[in-house]
């Protein structure tokens, strides 16, 4: 996610994809994902958040970087 010139080699790996899984990790403070980046695939796309169960994790901002990637989060605590 980091290097944008990986962007387009994932946009053709998704063509033989049924879905799309994005990861964020609650303790991370850096979100990798660009603002609408989900939108650029033609598959549906599915928000996860992982670590949730870390003392130091945030789930309130891996939500909104998963939100401002363009998935809707449901919340399954």
């Amino acid at each position: 996610m980091e290097n944008k010139n990986y962007y387009k080699a994932l946009l053709v790996s998704s063509i033989e994809s049924d879905a799309i899984l994005l990861l964020q990790n609650s303790c991370d403070e850096v979100c990798f994902y660009p603002p609408g980046f989900a939108t650029m695939f033609n598959k549906h796309a599915i928000g996860v958040i992982t670590k949730i169960d870390r003392y130091d994790g945030d789930v309130e901002g891996a939500m909104k970087c998963l939100t401002s990637a363009g998935k809707r989060v449901l919340d399954c605590r």
